[in-house]
C-alpha cells in the first residue's frame, strides 16, 4: 500500500492482526499506524460525546478503549498505556507540530524572515548552508534582504531541508575518496585560458541532456537534446564552444566516452585551433563527467521533493535539468 504524506509517499508491505479488528497494513518505520474510523465502526460500536470528554470510545466485548484528542486535533491511543492521555510531543504524530511550536516562539518579523530565508535556499537550488551563507556575506545577490543569522534561525525552526535530505542522501560506503584538490589563486586562473572539459550524456525521466564540467574551474552545463541525431549534438557542441569563446577561454581538450567518437572526430578538427579528444577505455567512463551527472541529478531530485506533484511534464523536467547546473555555478568550487 502506498500512502501519500507531507514527507512524501510511504510504502507499507507488511500486514498485522489487530485484536478485535482484522488484518490491517503495518509499517514498523512509521511513527504511528492509522486505523480507519469507518472500519472500526463496522466491527464495534463507537461513541463520541464532546460534552463529557473529547475522546472516541470503542466498545469491545470486554472493555472500552478510548482514543483521546491530541494537541494536533487527531485522536490516538498508546497500546502500551491505553488509559494514559499523552501529549503531542510524546505521541510524535506530526513533525509539523514541532515546527509550528518553534514559530510561536518568534515574533512576526522573525517568522517572515525565516520564511524568506528558506524560500531563498529553494530558489537557489538547495545549496549547502555554508555556500549559501558565503554568497550572502560576499553580497553576490542584489537587493537581498536575507542575512546569515536568519539562515541559521530558519535551520533551527524548520530543521534540515526535506528535499535536500531525500535528493542528496546516498548509501554510505566504508572507503571514501579523499579530495586533495586546492584552490587556485586568481593570478593563475588569469594566466590559463586553455581549459579541459569532461563531457557525457545524461537522462532524467527519459529526457536527454549533454552535460559538461570544466577541469579546475568546475563550470557546469546541461543542454537539452530534443532528438538523438548527429545534428542535435553538433548544435549543443557549437553552443558550448561559443560560451567559452565569449568568456575568452579556449577549449584545449575534451574527455568523453567512446560513444561520442564518430561525432568528435569531425567536430573537433573543424575548430581552430583543433581540439584534442581523449576517449575513455572500452567499457569504462570518464570519472569526472560521471560525478558531474550524479551531482546534477541530486539537485534535480531535491527540486522534485519541493514540488506538490507526483508526475512531472517533460517540459518541466527539461528546465529543471538545465537550471540545476546553472545555479551550481553561482558558488565557487
Amino acid at each position: 500500500m502506498v500512502m501519500n504524506t507531507n514527507g512524501g509517499p510511504m510504502v507499507s508491505k507488511q500486514l498485522c492482526d489487530v485484536p478485535h479488528l482484522r488484518i490491517v497494513w503495518f509499517n514498523k518505520e512509521s511513527l504511528t499506524n492509522i486505523i480507519s474510523l469507518a472500519q472500526m465502526a463496522e466491527k464495534h460500536r463507537v461513541t463520541y460525546d464532546s460534552d463529557k470528554e473529547k475522546a472516541f470510545l470503542v466498545h469491545l466485548p470486554h472493555k472500552i478503549v478510548k482514543f483521546h484528542q491530541l494537541t494536533s486535533r487527531l485522536y490516538g491511543m498508546n497500546p502500551r498505556e491505553p488509559n494514559r492521555v499523552f501529549t503531542q510531543v510524546e505521541s510524535k504524530f506530526m513533525l509539523g507540530q514541532l515546527r509550528d511550536n518553534n514559530l510561536k516562539n518568534l515574533n512576526n518579523r522573525q517568522q517572515a524572515a525565516v520564511q524568506k530565508a528558506r524560500q531563498l535556499q529553494h530558489a537557489l537550488g538547495t545549496p549547502l548552508l555554508e555556500d549559501l551563507k558565503a554568497v550572502i556575506r560576499m553580497n553576490l545577490i542584489r537587493n537581498n534582504p536575507v542575512m546569515t543569522k536568519e539562515i541559521n534561525l530558519a535551520e533551527k525552526v524548520y530543521g534540515p531541508d526535506v528535499g535536500s535530505k531525500k535528493g542528496k542522501s546516498t548509501q554510505r560506503r566504508p572507503n571514501q575518496v579523499v579530495d586533495a584538490s586546492i584552490e587556485l589563486p586568481d593570478e593563475l586562473l588569469g594566466l590559463r585560458k586553455e581549459v579541459t572539459v569532461s563531457l557525457d550524456g545524461m537522462e532524467i525521466s527519459s529526457v536527454k541532456f549533454m552535460t559538461t564540467v570544466t577541469h579546475d574551474l568546475y563550470y557546469r552545463t546541461a543542454q537539452y537534446i530534443s532528438d538523438s541525431v548527429k545534428s542535435q549534438y553538433e548544435r549543443v557542441l557549437d553552443e558550448l564552444y561559443t560560451v567559452y569563446k565569449n568568456g575568452d577561454f579556449n577549449i584545449e581538450e575534451i574527455h568523453c566516452d567512446n560513444e561520442f567518437g564518430s561525432l568528435m572526430s569531425e567536430w573537433a578538427v573543424s575548430k581552430d585551433p583543433i581540439i584534442r579528444v581523449n576517449y575513455a577505455n572500452p567499457q569504462e567512463h570518464v570519472p569526472r563527467a560521471e560525478r558531474n551527472n550524479r551531482v546534477i541529478q541530486e539537485r534535480v531530485r531535491a527540486m522534485y521533493h519541493h514540488m506538490p506533484y507526483v508526475h512531472l511534464p517533460r517540459i518541466l523536467v527539461k528546465y529543471m535539468g538545465m537550471e540545476a547546473p546553472r545555479k551550481m555555478n553561482y558558488f565557487l568550487a
